[in-house]
């Protein structure tokens, strides 16, 4: 009898010691990924009543979860190295709603104008709503 109990004890030990634990799929983190998605467009925007220069374009959710407050920066640099920073301007996409995965969303950012000369970087941060 002794002998069985020890059986049982030791296959119940290299059991748990082969544990690899059952990954739950509720567990996943889920994250947003809001990418510039086509053209970054210069020029007048708004409508005829208050049309003013500055930028139009559209970012799009690339991840799997639902990202929010989103904004985009561009820089308006005078030179290749970007060692003088001339504008910045920043759009709101969705008016900081909520962005769901595979949603296209346009922007609006207004700006100084400059002419197409000047070097253009473009920064988009969001926070991740984890689902």
């Amino acid at each position: 009898m002794k002998i069985k109990v020890l059986i049982l004890g030791l296959i119940f030990l290299v059991l748990i010691a082969c544990d690899k634990g059952i990954e739950n799929p509720y567990s996943l983190k889920l994250k947003a990924n809001i990418v510039l998605d086509g053209a970054l467009n210069e020029g007048y925007i708004g409508d005829w009543t208050t049309s003013t220069w500055g930028f139009a374009g559209y970012v799009k959710n690339i991840g799997n979860g639902i990202g929010f407050d989103c904004v985009v920066e561009l820089q308006r640099f005078s030179d290749p190295n970007k060692t003088t920073l001339i504008d910045t301007a920043y759009g709101f996409p969705a008016n900081m709603g909520v962005i769901a995965p595979g949603q296209r969303v346009r922007f609006e950012a207004a700006a100084v104008e400059l002419g197409y000369a000047a070097f253009i970087e473009v920064k988009i941060t969001w926070k991740d709503a984890g689902y």
